[in-house]
């Protein structure tokens, strides 16, 4: 089985002393980056890669693995995860009184 694994870690959010750092614009600034190295990223490959599945452990609904094509990942990314994230965003804001962007 050649099925790429991917192992998340529910209590790790991947943020360097570097990123901890940032102020919201640097943070703002670092995202539209990786926005576009993503969009370069998946122009780049063909349609026969973006339909390989991959083997991804960690999810937050207890399941133990999932395999999921590149395209399902990015729209539950998209569609969910990133979405679920801006909505405590907002909310901290709020709590904060701090006026909307």
């Amino acid at each position: 089985d050649d099925t790429p694994a991917v192992q998340l870690e529910g209590d790790n959010p991947y943020r360097s002393p570097e990123t901890r750092a940032m102020t919201l614009a640097q943070l703002l600034d670092r995202l539209e980056t990786l926005e576009d190295r993503l969009e370069e990223l998946i122009s780049s490959v063909s349609d026969e890669q973006l339909a390989r599945k991959a083997r991804i452990t960690g999810w937050a609904d207890g399941a133990p693995f999932r395999e999921l094509t590149f395209l399902e990942v990015a729209h539950r990314a998209f569609t969910v995860h990133w979405p679920e994230h801006t909505g405590q965003l907002y909310a901290i804001r709020e709590e904060l009184g701090v006026a909307d962007l």
